[in-house]
This record gives C-alpha cells, structure tokens and sequence, in this order.
C-alpha cells in the first residue's frame, strides 16, 4: 500500500452532504442511535412506535430482545397498526442465538440482517447486550467493544438503555453516568417522564443541531387498554426556549448545577430536622461552598431555586413559603427544609 492509498484526498471520502434529516422525530438513517431513561419512562413503548411506522413504509425491522420481552414488543407493535410481516425478533433461545456478548455475534447478526433486508435494528437492551451486571457497565473496554460491534453490524441502529444515579432530570445528562457510553453513539436521545407528558432531548447531537420535544404520555401507561391513537400528538420544543421549558440542556447548565447543589444545601442547613431560612442564607451557602466559576450571579441562583422548589426538591426538601410581607413590591419569601425522610407539606 502506499502513501496516496493509505492517506486519501478528504474530497473522495466524502461527499460533504448534510446529516439525513430526522425521521419520526428521533431516526437518522445510517447512524447508530442510544434511547436511555430510567425504568419504565417509556423508551420501549417510543421504539416500539418507530419501528411500527417504518414497516407502514415497507421497511424490514430486527429486533434483538436480548431482555426476552418477545410478547411486550408483538402488543406495542400491533397496538400502533405496524405491519407484523416485516418484523423479526430474536431472543436469548434457541441455543445459541444471543448466548453472548453483542461483539461476540456482530458478524453472524451482520450477515442475517443483511440476508433478511432488514434496514431499522433495535438492540433491547444494551446492559445484558453486553453480558455485564450494572455495576459493570461502567468499566471503560465496554463501549469500545460495543461501538466495534455497531459498526461491523452496519446499517440503522436503535439501542435502548438506561440512566444512572437517583431519579431525577439531571442524572439524564449521559446514560449510566458515563460519558464513555455517551460517545460511543453517533445520536444519544434521553427520555423523562413526568406526569402526563414525555420530554425526549439530544444529548450528543454531532452535525445536528440541539432539539427535543414532548408528548403526552397518560395513555401509555395502560398500554393494549382502551384506545390508543394512530399516531402520537408531538411537539417541537424549540431550542431557544428549551431550558425554560425544562427540556434540552437543563442538565448541563449552570443553574441545574446550582439546582443540585441546592440538595446538598438542605442536608448541611437542616441536619436534624425543620426549619426556615432566608434566601441571602442560601445565597450566602452556595457562595462558601460552590467551586470558582461555579457561584452563579444572584439571578442565576434564583433560577436554580425556583426550579428546585417547584420541579424536583419540593417533593422532599424545600419548600417556599410566603411570608405575606412585602419589601417594595416584592412579597417576601422563606425557604422550609426538612430531613429526607420527613413528609413535608405546606
């Protein structure tokens, strides 16, 4: 081989064309895709809907069930009007089929999704795709093995996996907590359900731009029940205003980080049980503990405690109280902590 052959003119590798356009809100054609939220979010039932509007388009979809969850998958499928032809499911049975890690199997499942034209794979799901236990999956040989696996599969991929850390937005920021696995994927989706609506962001984009959008999920919850609609009402969370909405980047930002922190303020402010502070007290904590460059201006700090009390912590450590007392036009508020295990109420 020589030089020209090994180092070849960028201009014949590449043709220079945009990414493919989002398909179904969350498909890119040809790239290797991650869907991960905590248990029970809803990213199984979201796969499941894509995989049913691509075999209304005549596209062949596999299925890798890894977690043997062969009856769920036929029941969402069928639930959005797929057509049930064009889908192929293998699970851990017969001997052999899926007795190994994903990077064990790669060439075999290459040549058979290649054989059967199957264009859209789902990998369900990556945790025993990868043959580990949970506290494994952070060892750093695993996404490479897995990323070697993707790319000798070839092709649409779709893996769903899961978050770490305690159930709250935040934790959503990378999948197990690991930016390793994060990187490993060329599109990473995360997913946060919370009352009767499902958030859905990027949180590795590559060449597309950063982009989410909700749904409404009350109907989810009692799947092959009732009705289920043809299709799923989403809508586009513009990017701009994607942090006030709490959606896209929230995990990321400065005031989530502040947020977080606010956690730790009501351990170290009430140890031992109930009490009130002022605002200037948590302002004055997050300043003494709060590495430099990580302060926040006052407005930010604000942010983050208004997000606190009414998205996550008010469930289990603050709560703001108003006192009734205004200073000029602006009412006067205190902030209740209470211990973990305290119900706290208003």
């Amino acid at each position: 081989m020589r030089a020209g052959e090994f180092f070849r003119p960028i201009m014949d590798v590449t043709t220079g064309e945009p990414p493919p356009p989002l398909e179904h809100h969350i498909l890119a054609r040809g790239f290797h895709m991650l869907l991960y939220a905590f248990g029970g979010s809803g990213k199984g039932v979201i796969a499941a809907w894509i995989a049913a509007q691509l075999t209304k388009e005549g596209v062949v979809v596999g299925i890798l069930d890894f977690e043997d969850n062969a009856e769920e998958w036929r029941a969402r499928i069928e639930r959005f009007g797929g057509h049930m032809d064009l889908v192929r499911l293998v699970q851990p049975v017969p001997e052999g089929a899926l007795s190994g890690a994903l990077w064990d199997q790669a060439e075999v499942i290459r040549d058979f999704v290649r054989e059967l034209g199957i264009e859209f794979l789902i990998i369900d799901s990556v945790l025993p795709a990868a043959q580990v236990t949970g506290s494994d999956i952070g060892a750093p040989d695993l996404p490479t093995n897995y990323q070697r696996a993707l790319k000798t599969i070839g092709g649409t991929t779709l893996s769903l996996g899961h978050a770490a850390g305690t159930m709250k937005r935040e934790s959503l920021a990378k999948p197990w907590g690991s930016h390793q696995w994060r990187n490993t994927f060329r599109l990473t989706w995360a997913a946060w359900q919370q009352g009767d609506t499902l958030d859905v962001w990027l949180t590795k984009t590559n060449q597309y731009p950063r982009y989410s959008f909700r749904l409404p999920w009350a109907w989810a919850r009692e799947l092959g029940a009732g009705e289920t609609p043809p299709d799923l009402e989403w809508s586009e969370v513009d990017a701009s205003t994607a942090d006030a909405a709490g959606v896209a980047g929230a995990a990321e930002s400065l005031e989530s980080y502040l947020e977080a922190r606010l956690v730790r303020a009501a351990e170290e402010l009430a140890p031992d049980g109930v009490k009130t502070i002022k605002r200037d007290k948590l302002w004055d904590w997050l300043a003494a503990n709060n590495p430099p460059g990580k302060k926040g201006s006052s407005e930010q700090r604000y942010a983050a405690l208004h997000r606190a009390i009414t998205r996550d912590l008010g469930l289990d450590r603050v709560v703001e109280v108003n006192t009734g007392k205004k200073f000029g036009n602006r009412e006067v508020m205190v902030y209740r902590f209470a211990t973990a295990d305290e119900e706290v109420t208003e």
